[in-house]
């Protein structure tokens, strides 16, 4: 962490395991602003990664000085049991969270919910709660697994939300997963872009690709590309407005699309 005004080393936690990374009930790996100065880099490389039981890889900005980014290369990222990879900023603040960049050789797997700390779900998350602008997610694999599991950047105050990008071969979402953009106040959304070479599969009531703007920020833009597109059992890819901010745009690019039993692609607006 760095607690002054001078900023913290380029690289602050440098993690790197020959095999496996494990960790679990309520273990932090964390690079965190505390002042001024910019915090350092957290970068974890492992031939595998496993979190479970509530573990939280973090970086926060909780003053002028900006978050660190998060790197993460492996062959297989598991999140399970609650824990996260989180980039935010603290309520009020002005510096900037820092990105998220997760390269998987293998497979990405988000999972569950906590059962240690809270309930919330798995997940990689970058959110902004004061003026600074919100992290980028950037995730590249063959195989991106959710189930139950999150991907949000969120922007809850003033600041803008960063961007959600992936890059992946095959995109699975079930019981209630979600990749979305929401802004909750003047702060704008950030993007949702997804590039799946083969295909891209959500199922499930609950299940979403989304961006909402609950306030008078602008949601942001939906953009989907693959071969094979598949919305099932009440499934979404949803765009939404419930007050005076505008809603996103939908970009679809597939090979083929099937919606069935209820899965849907739509845009709402109940604002004003």
């Amino acid at each position: 962490d760095t607690m002054g005004a001078a900023d913290g080393a380029s690289i602050g936690v440098d993690i790197r395991v020959a095999d496996e990374l494990a960790a679990a009930n309520l273990t932090f790996i964390t690079a965190d602003s505390l002042g001024a100065g910019k915090a350092g880099d957290l970068r974890v490389s492992a031939n595998r990664i496993v979190l479970n039981s509530d573990t939280f890889i973090k970086s926060t900005s909780f003053s002028s000085g900006d978050g660190g980014n998060i790197t993460i290369n492996t062959h297989v990222l598991q999140l399970t049991g609650g824990s996260q990879i989180t980039t935010s900023t603290a309520l009020g603040v002005s510096g900037n969270a820092g990105s998220i960049t997760i390269e998987a050789m293998e497979l990405v797997s988000i999972s569950g919910r906590g059962i240690v700390a809270s309930s919330a779900p798995s997940g990689i998350n970058g959110f902004t709660n004061g003026t600074g602008t919100g992290g980028e997610i950037s995730l590249s694999a063959p195989t991106v697994v959710l189930d139950e599991g999150t991907i949000l950047v969120e922007a809850n105050r003033e600041g803008s939300a960063g961007e959600a990008l992936l890059n992946v071969g095959r995109l699975t979402l079930t019981n209630g997963a979600r990749i979305s953009s929401t802004t909750s106040n003047s702060g704008q959304g950030g993007a949702v872009a997804i590039t799946a070479s083969e295909a891209v599969s959500l199922s499930g009531s609950g299940t979403a690709i989304a961006s909402q703007a609950t306030f008078t920020g602008d949601a942001g833009t939906v953009n989907v590309s693959t071969q094979n597109l598949t919305l099932t059992d009440g499934a979404q890819i949803n765009v939404s407005t419930t007050r005076s901010g505008k809603g996103g745009d939908i970009l679809i690019q597939a090979g083929q699309v099937a919606l069935t039993d209820g899965g849907a692609i739509s845009a709402t607006s109940t604002g004003t």
